[in-house]
């Protein structure tokens, strides 16, 4: 919670990228955003100015963050497991199916259920997608591409 918020000034370029990205949204493109920069530049302000126009507009935004290479949380063991940024997004889309029903999980997820599941457990328990098949095992260079084939889809 902020008690007080500065005026939004000098990212307006970098705000109309990611508009320009949730646009395609209107006619069926999703996108994938990432914002870098040092710290304390303003990541956090324009992500959330973003966020809130988005809002206004009915979608949804799910953030991932990475973990900081280096510094304190690499002293400290604090590592990121495989995929660690995007599980917000796996866990809202296996939300969206559960509460969406069998249909949903179905065109969503299907036959990616055994891939996906294996990156969020979740996955595993939604309707209808019991009668997929495990997915085969691959030699690591094709289970990555059989990965970035089902998340990309």
């Amino acid at each position: 919670l902020y008690l007080y918020r500065a005026g939004f000034t000098g990212r307006r370029t970098h705000l109309e990228r990611l508009d320009q990205a949730a646009s395609g949204l209107e006619h069926g493109r999703g996108a994938m955003v990432v914002v870098t920069g040092e710290s304390g530049v303003g990541k956090t302000r324009l992500t959330m100015e973003f966020t809130r126009r988005v809002g206004r507009r009915g979608r949804a935004v799910v953030a991932g963050q990475c973990v900081a290479l280096g510094g304190r949380e690499r002293d400290e063991g604090i590592q990121g497991g495989p995929l660690h940024p995007l599980l917000p997004l796996l866990r809202y889309i296996a939300d969206h199916c559960l509460q969406q029903g069998e249909e949903a999980a179905s065109r969503i997820v299907g036959r990616r259920v055994g891939v996906l599941a294996g990156y969020e457990p979740q996955f595993a328990s939604l309707p209808g997608l019991a009668g997929h098949p495990e997915p085969p095992p691959l030699p690591p260079a094709a289970a990555r591409e059989r990965l970035i084939g089902d998340l990309a889809e």
